[in-house]
């Protein structure tokens, strides 16, 4: 299968019955899906996680809810990190990476000062 095909999985809800959708090969499965809402299933790709010192400081994965009754249906990324939480598509997804590789570098700086400073004691 390439990476824009999909396998039918069908999924029991609360409100209508089973329910039959295509689903993405990135999704992780449905093998213990208990009954939901319809407008609630969904498909969500693995995780890609940034720790430090056992400390998640950043949650993605891709996310497609293709009966949402609210929002998207399209595949959009979910991030969480620190408050943020939110679908974001590609555009904001760069500008997310952009503000982070710039904040990289400014750790980066402080660390270079730091180091100077403690030099100089």
């Amino acid at each position: 299968m390439s990476e824009s095909e999909s396998r039918m999985v069908t999924v029991p809800t609360v409100d209508h019955g089973d329910v039959t959708t295509a689903e993405p090969d990135w999704c992780l499965g449905h093998v213990d899906a208990r009954p939901e809402y319809r407008c609630d299933t969904g498909h969500m790709g693995a995780a890609q996680e940034a720790t430090y010192c056992g400390y998640e400081l950043a949650f993605a994965a891709l996310v497609q809810d293709p009966f949402a009754e609210l929002g998207s249906r399209e595949v959009g990324v979910t991030v969480e990190m620190g408050s943020l939480s939110r679908r974001m598509g590609p555009t904001e997804l760069r500008e997310l990476a952009a503000v982070l590789v710039d904040y990289a570098e400014t750790l980066n700086d402080l660390a270079v000062r730091l180091t100077t400073l403690r030099a100089e004691r």
